[in-house]
């Protein structure tokens, strides 16, 4: 059976409603920055719009652009619209099978599934398939799995048993908290919201400083926010 057989595969078409929840997301604050905005640093929130209409963009290209196809010999992606690229791996090659999902990849019953092959050149993503897609890929690659095709061309897979790799420990949660990346967690969201308030007059730094002084907070900075709001809704 020759590889024509197999007909090539696309992503799921949530993963263009994943760029688009993005896209949202981060032109939100481009928007409040400019409306409501005064003589603070503007150009982050501006630029940070920027950024993700560009991804979302590059999102949609990938979405259009990436094929897939599992035959008996190989496992293969094609992409990119103006350099073309057509990466493949052989099937006694391929090391790692791996998905992993995001919380918007979870909302969206999506999984970015890896391909791995120990080299680089040939390894590969696939962001985003179906959960189910994710499960029967999977599957066909699992180590004896075979992908023969009927007369008509129809994929079918042999099922193999799943082996359990690993199970949930409660172990786990005080060894994850107390490395550097549970800090540099907890600070990205604090540095996004300082800059976020910034262009709204509101300082954290300075919010911070006077309650460890304890003096009352200021309420300039919060009333020159709300009176942004009130105009921007009185000239809406």
């Amino acid at each position: 059976m020759t590889a024509e057989a197999y007909p090539w595969r696309r992503l799921s078409v949530r993963a263009v409603y994943l760029d688009l929840i993005r896209l949202v997301g981060s032109l939100v604050p481009g928007f409040l920055g400019v409306t409501l905005g005064d003589d603070g640093p503007i150009w982050v929130l501006v630029g940070g719009s920027v950024v993700g209409l560009l991804g979302a963009l590059a999102g949609l290209v990938r979405w259009m652009a990436t094929r897939y196809r599992v035959t008996p010999e190989r496992v293969e992606m094609r992409s990119g619209l103006v350099q073309r690229k057509h990466r493949t791996v052989n099937r006694d090659r391929i090391r790692t099978v791996d998905s992993t999902a995001k919380w918007l990849h979870r909302v969206l019953g999506l999984r970015v599934v890896h391909v791995g092959s120990g080299d680089a050149d040939s390894s590969f993503d696939l962001d985003a398939l179906d959960r189910r897609e994710a499960d029967r890929l999977h599957r066909e690659l699992s180590p004896g799995a075979v992908v023969p095709a009927d007369s008509d061309g129809d994929e079918v897979t042999v099922e193999v048993p799943e082996t359990v790799i690993a199970r949930w420990d409660v172990r786990w949660v005080p060894l994850n908290a107390v490395n550097v990346w549970a800090v540099l967690t907890a600070a990205a969201p604090m540095f996004a919201l300082y800059w976020f308030l910034r262009p709204f007059g509101v300082d954290l730094l300075d919010a911070g400083r006077g309650v460890l002084a304890g003096q009352p907070l200021a309420p300039s900075s919060a009333g020159r926010c709300a009176s942004h709001c009130c105009n921007a809704g009185a000239t809406g």
